[in-house]
């Protein structure tokens, strides 16, 4: 009697055991970045982004790394000057420019809080992003004039982009349940932006503050348990160095673009959203300020938001 116990125990509690543990390895998600999502009356610089991606957990681990995650992108953004009626050089306070891209990342997640990420990307920056074409449709969809002025635009360059991020929590031995701190820093070498970036983020837990590592602030909920939830505030200050950047200045090849204008080289971020987790779903919004980025009179800081959701799986 005690054997038919055991077997039935084994047959049929294992499944139900496992299903009590699975975790999530893979994830699907899609980014929208729009000013309207910031303001119904501000349309400038940088006007719309769309961003698809796959990620999923790298089976590596160790006692010093608790997991690492391969990341596949496809994105494309669109910047334009101010006025929606930028025929005439003298109206482009900001070059029209477009950036369209394949991306791979990796980002290592360490025991000691502290988070690796390494980026390539491959594109095009000018007519062969189709930013003209995608911002005349989705006016189109919703009964907007188009904006005059994409003849002026920044000149086909080929994308080849590299970037590093780290970041590291601070006091990372002290446990603070609803709040923590931590240090980002960024370089980005390659033919449509070369840079540095340095700031901080907090996070404000208003429900379930996970660790870093496990939390969807880095996409880190891949191989998290699939039954998980988490909210909380966060805001992200930074001071950027912007050495080089394609959709401002022209690319390093090829013909002049008829628009070309001198980069300001320090500039201020800003970053403040929500993010939300429950089991497999994931949303978030995030509003962006920028300090002045061209050296142009009429030029001005932007601000625009952005709209995430991603569904996380076995």
């Amino acid at each position: 009697m005690r054997q038919l116990k055991l077997l039935f125990l084994l047959l049929f509690g294992m499944p139900f055991l496992g299903f009590a543990q699975t975790f999530d390895s893979k994830q699907v998600g899609v980014e929208l970045d729009n000013d309207l999502y910031a303001s119904l009356k501000n349309d400038r610089y940088y006007t719309n982004g769309i961003t698809l991606f796959y990620a999923y957990l790298n089976q590596k681990q160790s006692s010093t790394l608790l997991k690492k995650t391969t990341e596949f992108r496809l994105g494309q953004y669109i910047y334009t000057p101010r006025t929606r009626l930028a025929n005439a050089i003298k109206d482009n306070d900001r070059p029209f420019a477009g950036y369209l891209f394949g991306e791979v990342n990796q980002t290592f997640f360490m025991a000691n809080h502290a988070v690796y990420q390494g980026t390539v990307q491959i594109g095009f920056v000018g007519p062969n992003s189709y930013a003209e074409e995608m911002q005349n449709g989705l006016h189109d969809a919703f009964s907007l004039r188009h904006v005059q002025g994409w003849q002026n635009q920044i000149k086909n360059t080929f994308a080849l982009q590299t970037q590093f991020r780290f970041s590291q929590k601070l006091f990372p031995k002290v446990t603070t349940p609803n709040f923590d701190v931590h240090f980002q820093g960024q370089a980005t070498l390659g033919t449509v932006q070369t840079g540095l970036n340095s700031g901080f983020f907090a996070r404000i837990g208003l429900k379930n503050l996970q660790p870093i590592a496990h939390s969807n602030f880095y996409s880190g909920g891949v191989l998290g348990t699939s039954k998980t939830e988490e909210l909380y505030f966060f805001i992200h200050p930074s001071l950027q160095y912007q050495a080089y950047d394609a959709t401002v200045q022209g690319g390093f090849f090829g013909t002049q673009s008829p628009v070309e204008l001198d980069l300001i080289r320090w500039r201020w971020h800003t970053a403040v959203g929500i993010k939300y987790r429950y089991n497999h779903f994931n949303c978030q919004y995030t509003f962006f300020y920028r300090s002045k980025e061209v050296n142009h009179p009429v030029n001005i800081p932007y601000y625009y938001g952005a709209i995430g959701l991603t569904y996380s799986f076995r």
